[in-house]
């Protein structure tokens, strides 16, 4: 502890070069607009990944309110083949970068998805950090074709 900030967390980030990608539809992918459908979807979900996400590198314990403003801004996503559920979009920059928040299912299904949704938009780049714990989410990436950042990020905090 330094200053009274104390460590939250340590997060690993990855990044891919969104290149155009065949332009086939996963219509299997719905966008979640109704807040008690995205609640229930997303809540299991958030021990998961460490009761965090990250969007355009800002880092966001979860809560109700984060999910409602996920929901409002049209950043859910469910695979109703797999039943795979995505958080992507981005708080800025929307046609430069794509950020994964979080995916869980099928994971191919869901970067693949991302791919294809980042191609559309004409993104530069797909971004996804993640809690620095969490192996099993960076060897998905990794054997996508994400590549690691090259230095950890550190998250700290105060109780005031």
């Amino acid at each position: 502890m330094r200053y009274g900030l104390r460590v939250a967390e340590k997060f690993h980030g990855t990044k891919m070069n969104c290149r155009l990608v065949n332009n086939r539809p996963y219509e299997e992918f719905e966008k979640i607009s109704e807040f008690s459908e995205a609640y229930k979807l997303i809540k299991p979900l958030v021990e998961k990944w460490g009761g965090w996400m990250v969007m355009n590198r800002t880092f966001y314990k979860w809560s109700p309110a984060l999910c409602k403003w996920l929901t409002e801004k049209g950043m859910i996503y469910k695979d109703n083949l797999t039943d795979s559920v995505m958080i992507m979009g981005a708080r800025f920059m929307e046609n430069k970068q794509l950020h994964i928040g979080l995916f869980d299912g099928d994971p191919i299904r869901c970067l693949d998805f991302a791919h294809i949704y980042g191609s559309k938009k004409g993104v530069n780049t797909i971004h996804c950090l993640y809690p620095h714990n969490l192996i099993f989410i960076e060897k998905a990436l990794i054997s996508y074709g994400f590549e690691l950042e090259s230095a950890p990020f550190i998250v700290m905090e105060v109780n005031l």
